[in-house]
Order: structure tokens, then C-alpha cells, then sequence
């Protein structure tokens, strides 16, 4: 067994893989290949197993103090310089013949200049050509690229100093002086973290960083990280404050790298104590939800538990037309041409804008919203009533009862008095103070009419309707269906637990069902909550595009109890978290199938490669080349057990963006990951991604790479197996692999596992001219176990390699 807490302190040095490089790029000259017991003397069986039992544990392996650098006795690295900020997108412009020049000079074109910013203020504009800086024509230098060389160019100058442009405007060449004002910032806030570390000495990672003279560049890579998470994204939107979309257990992540897979721990704990026994726990789930996303939760105490059915019925229904109330105060502040803009942003954001232009809606192509006009409008509708009124109908729901009462229905008197009865066939039309209930009885209905609550008593359905979805007339809506083999379709956007501006609710209590729709639907929540969950049986789901457990400014939830279901999307789907949104996708046990993608190329392989932005990601936009950006949601799918299947492309499976976090939890289960790049553990441009498999012989395939425990660009992707016989392959840059100054990690703790790549790998981290700081990649394989790497590792041996790192396999 792996070796008790209180003997930790007796063994001091650990082996893990990491890549470290000096702050010019040179990198350390390392021994042969050295025995493990040179770095631990104790055998690391069922490490994996302590883990899974008590996930704190993991800090055993990565724990990593905050101020790093108080160990630093010499600093060695120049004090940090005040960066400045010119403030604009650009492209590759045309080549141009200088004066005095022999050949053709590379340009740049400004595209957009940031309100209030360095060069707003000295009048550089849209449209002009970039020739040269303090006289030195552009270049791609030595970071082989010109926009890139072109920054650090303005990164060199800094802030206070005056960068002198040569730019061409209007066929005229001129000098522009620009003085360099710092970027705007803002407080940044992080979450307490929820599992308790446990009071260790240092961590394996800490050990071996200090022992090699690392922790000062491991403190410069966290530290550009965390100055990051202080910086506007963009000037083009504000609220209060700049990055008003910004979440706190984002800003946890970035500010401590390692504490990753502590705080994915802490994440999926919580939904788990909270989907139990094959039923969830709706108003806890909406609670945690809504604390996550930085809102306060002002809530009543709870009122008596309802005796019946009937007093079940009216709560909802009381329930779901106070929200109503809340909803038109939450929306108040806007005039109907904003509300307009709402709906349009968030139409043109997840479905139109990925449409080739022969396929987009003729109106969308003439009108596109301004997105940042949209995200401003957005920030003044009060979010926190409006997914409060969610909450209470969340509350209102109690799973527990329906499912006790579902096979005793007929003992149950439906109908209050005083409510207005009209029968018509076996299904009846109730008319209440709060609004239309339909009630179906056990024979096989159809269901076309929307209504605040519909109610079916049994029977193979079809629902050609909402199904419990917010739509024009009903803004919050409920579906309940005790039994049967039913039948969910619709030709519309949203449908089947869709929360738009408001709340959607489908509660399905058994039977094989199909669930077929298009956006928006399958617990999608944009600006309110949308949530599905059914409790058992053989299930299919297929949808287009943000569905399947979606939120964006809310929470979409899909919650399936059991029995081996059938998931199909588009994008953005199956736990997707986009602008300050939550989307969760849980699932009890069976073996599952998950799919998404096939529809959208992505133009890095167009006609080969897919994006799926799902499988438990996060998402924010990124100011590229327009001003509008946003930081991005949490996205998670956790997968409780059974033996499933993973089919992903690019961005999927555990996998964050632009300061986005991205979870894929699987606890039991022989499993097998199938993505393109960007996935299985990846963080993208500031931001997270973790894939965490508790047990089980599992496969993962990552065609491109780019995955497999990857960070790129200031992120953190980190891939956690705690136990079977497992197999990675890979492309590049994959297996424990750091990237323009991200912390990558692929962590195995049993079995006999298999690693196959083709390079830059299996801890690999590039250096980044740009910045001149490092890049960590890390791989630690414990538990013993005969295992197999491509790139040169062995068992029982540290290898120490120039430009790779350190990799180590340990008994």
C-alpha cells in the first residue's frame, strides 16, 4: 500500500517528468537514468485507490505553497517591468516598398482600436498600416511570427515609455508617438477551497523543484498567470467593474495551477451528495449552482413538506408563477429593443454564427448583433432575481415524493378546489388562479398545446411541444411524466428543459424515451435555468447546438439516473459552461455513449477535423480581432459508472478556453476517450481543463494532440487516471505537455499502462521567446505495474533528459 501520512516526512525526494529550461532557452544537462529508489523508497501501491477514497490526497503529489518565492533565497530573474498597453487587434497587411528599403517590408493592419487605450488616445485608427517601431522595420524575429515580435516589441517598451510607430494612412507615411499606459485591472476575487488539504509536509512536485533550483521559474510562469487574471479583457465592455463575467473559481485556478484537480475534487463531491440514489436533489443542485456562479442565494425557510400529490401540484404551480413576477422585475431596466438584442445575441453567438453564410438566416447575415452591445444589455438585466426565480422552482420540486407516488397514482385527487375543470377525452384542461395545468391520463397522448405545468399520468407519449421549456406566453414552464416510453420532439428552438430569459423544467420518471430537438433545448439555461432529468431507462438524446446540460449566464442541467443512454450533439453541448454560465451534465450508471461534433470544421483541418466545444468544457470569447470579449463558464460532465464511450473533436472532454473550466469526472467503468485535439485535459489560453477517471482498463486516443494533460498559453490541463490498465496515444504535445508558458500534467497512479506518442510529450514543455519564461510539463506514473512509454521511459527508472524533462516510473 502506498505509504501512510506519517511517513512522509522520512523521504524527501520524489521523480516526476517536467521540462525545465533556463530564461534564454538553454536547457539543464542531466545523468543517465537513475534507479527510483535514488527518489522514493517506499513502494506507491494503491495510491490511486487513497485517492479515489479521499480526494484530497492528490496534493500529496502537486500541492504547491502560494508564495513560492519567499524559498527563493537569490533571485536570479530581472525585477518585473510595468507592461504597456497599446490597445488594439491587428492582421497581416500587405507588403510594402519603404523609402530607402530593397525589397518588399512585412506590414501590419489595425482592425480595432479598445475605447479608452494607449493608442485611442494617440489617434491611431482602423484601417491604418503599421510600418515600423523606433525605426526598426516589423520582422517575425526569434519569435517566428510577426504579430508576435510586433508585441513584444510594445511589451519591451513599457508602460510610461513612448513607443514610436511609423505608420501609413491614407497613402501618406508619418510618425506616430504613442506614451504606454498599463492595461486597466480590477480586484480579483477566488473561492475558499472545499476540500480541506490535508496537513502534509511538501508535495512530491514541491520537493523536486526546490532540489533542482526550479522554484523561481515555477513562481515567474504562475505569477504572469495570475497578473493575467487581473487585466481587463476588453474596455469595450463593463459593468461594475472591468471583467464583470469573471468567476471566481476561475480566478482559483489560475492563481494556483495545482490546485486543479483539488478543486474539480471539491466540484464534483458537491453534485454527487446531491444526486443520490437515482434521484437529484434539484433545489441543492441550483443552490450550489448559483453560489458557483458568484451569486448570493437569499432563500425563505423551506415550507411543510407536501402530504399528496395535489399539494405537490399547487406549490409548483405557485412556484412557477411567482417566478414570473421576479422575471418582468429581473428584466425591468430594459427597453424591448434591448430584450430584442437579447434574444437575437444569443441566437447569432451559439447557432448562426457557426453557419456557413448560405445556410444563415438571410435577416441575421443583414443585421448581426453588436456583441458587445449585447454582453452590456446583458449586464442590465438583474441575472441573480432572475435565476433566484428558478431557484425557488428548483426548490419546489421534490423528486424523492414523485417517485414514491408514481406507482400509486390513482390513490391521488388531482384537482383543488376551485380550479376550473375541462375534460376532453383522457386528457384535461385545469384552469388556476396561476395558470394552465394539462393533466394526461395513462393512455398514449400528444401533447402540442404549451401550458405552465403539464402532468402525465402514464403511457408512450409524444410531445410536440416545448416539453417544459420557456417560449412566448409561458416564460417558465414544467413538464411531469411518470412512466412510459415516451417520445420528446421538436422542429424548434427551445424545447425539453429550456430556461431562455426564464426557467424550462422536464421531469421524466421512467421508460425508454427519445428526446429529439434542435437549439437551445435539453437543459439549456441563457439567462435563466434549464433542466432536465430522467430517472431511468434505455434513453436517446439528440440535438444541434447548446443542449444537453448548456449554460450561458445561467445553468443548464441534464440529469440521467440509469440505464445505457445514447447522447448526440452538434457543439457546445453534454457539459458546456460558456459567459458566466454553468452547464452540467450528470449521469447515474450504464454504459454511455457520447457524441458531438461532425457538423462544424474547424479551420485548422477543414474536411478533417470538427469542433465539438463539449464533453465538459468551458468557453469565453476571446478579443481577437474584434473588441468584444468575455471570460468564460464552467462546464461538467461527471459519470458516476459503467463502461462508456467518449467521441469527441476539438475542444471536448475535460477542456477549458478563455478563462473558462472545463471537468470530465468518470468514477468506475472500463472507458474509452476518442477526441482530435484540445481535449482530454486541456487548458487553452488562460484557462483549465481536467479529465479525472477513477478506475477502470481505459483508452484514450487524442489524434492531433494538443491533449492528454496539456496547457497552453498561461493554462493548466491536467488528465488524472487513479487505477487499470490503461493506454494513451497520442499525436504532440500531449501526455503531461507545457506550451507558451502552461503547466501540463498527466498524472496514472496503477496498473500496467501504455504510453504511445509521436513527440513533444509525456512531459515536454517548449520555451516561449515572447514571454522568456517556462513552460512545465509533468508525468508521474505510480503503482507499480509494468508499463510501456514511446519516448524512453522505463520502469522502476528517472530518466532525466535535455529539453524534455524528467521522467520517472515508480514502484
Amino acid at each position: 500500500m502506498f505509504m501512510q501520512r506519517k511517513q512522509w516526512q522520512a523521504y524527501g525526494r520524489v521523480g516526476v517528468i517536467l521540462l525545465w529550461v533556463g530564461l534564454a532557452g538553454s536547457s539543464l544537462s542531466f545523468a543517465e537514468p537513475e534507479d527510483s529508489s535514488v527518489y522514493w523508497q517506499e513502494s506507491t501501491e494503491g495510491l490511486g485507490g487513497e485517492i479515489n477514497d479521499d480526494p484530497a490526497l492528490v496534493q500529496l503529489l502537486f500541492a504547491m505553497p502560494p508564495d513560492v518565492m519567499e524559498e527563493v533565497e537569490t533571485p536570479v530573474r530581472p525585477p518585473r517591468q510595468p507592461k504597456g498597453w497599446l490597445g488594439i487587434t491587428l492582421q497581416e497587411g500587405p507588403p510594402l516598398f519603404l523609402k530607402g528599403a530593397d525589397d518588399l517590408a512585412p506590414t501590419l493592419e489595425v482592425l480595432k482600436v479598445f475605447p479608452h487605450s494607449s493608442a485611442e488616445r494617440a489617434g491611431l485608427l482602423p484601417g491604418d498600416i503599421i510600418l515600423a517601431t523606433h525605426g526598426e522595420q516589423l520582422s517575425i524575429g526569434e519569435e517566428n511570427s510577426l504579430m508576435m515580435n510586433f508585441n513584444r516589441r510594445v511589451q519591451d517598451t513599457g508602460a510610461g515609455d513612448i513607443l514610436r510607430l511609423k505608420i501609413k494612412r491614407g497613402g501618406r507615411e508619418m510618425e506616430l508617438p504613442v506614451e504606454l499606459f498599463p492595461k486597466p485591472t480590477t480586484p480579483v476575487f477566488i473561492k475558499p477551497p472545499r476540500l480541506e488539504a490535508p496537513d502534509l509536509p511538501d508535495s512530491l512536485l514541491h520537493r523536486i523543484l526546490r532540489s533542482k533550483n526550479r522554484l523561481e521559474d515555477y513562481a515567474a510562469t504562475v505569477e504572469e498567470m495570475r497578473e493575467r487574471t487581473t487585466e481587463a479583457v476588453t474596455t469595450a465592455v463593463k459593468g461594475k467593474t472591468y471583467n464583470p463575467f469573471r468567476l471566481q473559481e476561475v480566478n482559483t485556478v489560475l492563481n494556483q495551477p495545482m490546485d486543479l484537480p483539488l478543486v474539480a475534487y471539491g466540484l464534483t463531491s458537491t453534485l454527487r451528495r446531491n444526486f443520490i440514489g437515482g434521484w437529484l436533489n434539484s433545489g441543492g443542485v441550483i443552490r450550489w449552482a448559483l453560489q458557483e456562479l458568484d451569486f448570493k442565494v437569499a432563500e425563505k425557510a423551506p415550507g411543510k413538506k407536501p402530504a399528496d400529490l395535489q399539494q405537490l401540484l399547487d406549490r409548483l404551480l405557485a412556484a412557477l408563477a411567482r417566478a414570473g413576477r421576479l422575471r418582468e422585475e429581473a428584466l425591468a431596466p430594459l427597453t424591448s429593443d434591448e430584450k430584442d438584442l437579447l434574444h437575437r445575441g444569443i441566437r447569432h453567438l451559439m447557432v448562426d454564427s457557426l453557419q456557413p453564410r448560405d445556410l444563415t438566416d438571410e435577416a441575421a447575415l443583414k443585421n448581426p448583433p453588436d456583441i458587445s452591445d449585447f454582453l452590456n444589455t446583458a449586464l442590465k438585466v438583474d441575472v441573480q432575481k432572475l435565476l433566484s426565480a428558478s431557484f425557488n422552482i428548483a426548490r419546489a420540486i421534490d423528486l424523492e415524493m414523485l417517485l414514491e407516488w408514481k406507482d400509486n397514482l390513482d390513490q391521488f385527487s388531482l384537482f383543488h378546489e376551485g380550479w376550473i375543470i375541462e375534460p376532453k377525452g383522457d386528457i384535461t384542461y385545469v384552469y388556476t388562479r396561476h395558470g394552465l395545468m394539462i393533466v394526461g391520463g395513462t393512455g398514449d397522448n400528444v401533447y402540442e398545446q404549451d401550458a405552465l405545468l403539464i402532468v402525465d399520468l402514464g403511457g408512450n407519449d409524444r410531445y410536440l411541444n416545448g416539453a417544459g421549456a420557456s417560449r412566448i406566453g409561458h416564460p417558465f414552464s414544467m413538464v411531469i411524466d411518470f412512466s412510459g416510453d415516451d417520445v420528446y420532439l421538436s422542429g424548434a428552438d427551445h424545447a425539453q428543459g429550456a430556461g431562455i430569459l426564464g426557467g424550462g423544467f422536464l421531469i421524466d420518471l421512467g421508460g425508454d424515451d427519445r428526446y429529439l430537438a434542435e437549439n437551445f433545448a435539453q437543459g439549456a439555461g441563457v439567462l435563466g435555468v434549464g433542466m432536465l432529468i430522467d430517472t431511468g431507462g434505455r434513453d436517446e438524446y439528440r440535438c444541434h447546438s447548446f443542449c444537453q446540460g448548456a449554460g450561458f449566464l445561467g445553468v443548464g442541467l441534464i440529469a440521467e439516473s440509469s440505464g445505457n443512454d445514447q447522447y448526440h450533439a452538434a457543439v457546445y453541448a453534454q457539459g458546456f459552461g460558456f459567459i458566466r454560465g454553468l452547464g452540467l451534465m450528470l449521469e447515474g450508471a450504464g454504459d454511455d455513449r457520447y457524441f458531438a461534433g461532425g457538423i462544424y470544421p474547424d479551420y485548422r483541418e477543414p474536411g478533417k477535423a470538427y469542433l465539438s466545444m463539449s464533453q465538459g468544457f468551458g468557453y469565453g470569447i476571446r478579443p481577437w480581432g474584434d473588441l468584444a470579449g468575455a471570460s468564460g463558464g464552467i462546464g461538467i460532465l461527471d459519470d458516476a459508472r459503467g463502461n462508456d464511450h467518449y467521441l469527441g473533436d476539438y475542444f471536448s472532454q475535460g477542456a477549458g478556453y478563455w478563462y473558462g473550466l472545463g471537468i470530465l469526472n468518470d468514477s468506475a467503468g472500463h472507458d474509452l476517450y476518442t477526441a482530435g485535439r484540445y481535449s482530454q485535459g486541456a487548458g487553452i489560453h488562460l484557462a483549465a481543463g481536467i479529465l479525472t477517471d477513477a478506475s477502470g482498463d481505459d483508452h484514450y486516443l487524442a489524434r492531433y494532440g494538443v491533449s492528454q494533460g496539456c496547457g497552453h498559453d498561461l493554462a493548466v490541463g491536467f488528465l488524472l487516471d487513479n487505477g487499470g490498465n490503461d493506454r494513451y496515444i497520442g499525436g504532440t504535445l500531449s501526455q503531461g505537455a507545457g506550451n507558451g508558458n502552461g503547466f501540463g500534467v498527466l498524472s496514472d497512479n496503477g496498473g500496467n499502462d501504455e504510453y504511445y506518442l509521436r513527440d513533444q510529450g509525456q512531459g515536454h514543455g517548449n520555451t516561449e521567446a515572447f514571454r522568456r519564461l517556462d513552460s512545465f510539463g509533468i508525468l508521474f506514473d505510480t503503482g507499480g505495474g509494468e508499463d510501456r512509454y514511446s519516448l524512453g521511459g522505463h520502469n522502476n527508472k528517472v530518466n532525466l533528459h535535455p529539453q524534455w524533462g524528467i521522467q520517472a516510473d515508480l514502484p
